[in-house]
């Protein structure tokens, strides 16, 4: 409750995100790339743009998702048995995975309760 309640305050309307790609990048979880002509396309780290507490909420979301929700818990114990040091890599592909959740659970939600309609053409 408490990790929906901060994502819907911190991004606002959330028609305002044409798609996925638009809300991982927004919350900062996606890979910076670095392109520089010689080679193609290089991804480094995180961006971290975005509201840091949204990110802060999601983690741990996703670690207290993966104790007690059971699809949660043998995804990551598959994932951890093919690549054991790659945790924390793991908890971040979720955490974008349950922030476009969150998204689109909250943009329909808005549309149903009519929030944050668009203004009407004249």
């Amino acid at each position: 409750m408490l990790t929906a309640l901060v994502f819907l305050v911190e991004l606002g309307d959330l028609s305002r995100f044409r798609n996925r790609r638009q809300v991982g990048a927004y919350l900062g979880l996606v890979p910076a790339t670095s392109e520089s002509g010689q080679q193609t396309d290089r991804k480094g780290h995180l961006t971290r743009q975005g509201p840091a507490r949204v990110r802060k909420v999601l983690n741990q979301a996703v670690w207290v998702r993966r104790v007690h929700e059971p699809k949660t818990k043998a995804f990551f114990d598959d994932l951890e048995q093919r690549a054991p040091k790659r945790k924390k890599i793991h908890a971040v592909a979720h955490m974008r995975k349950l922030g476009i959740l969150l998204w689109h659970r909250g943009l329909e939600a808005q549309q149903r309760a009519g929030c944050f309609a668009a203004p009407p053409t004249q």
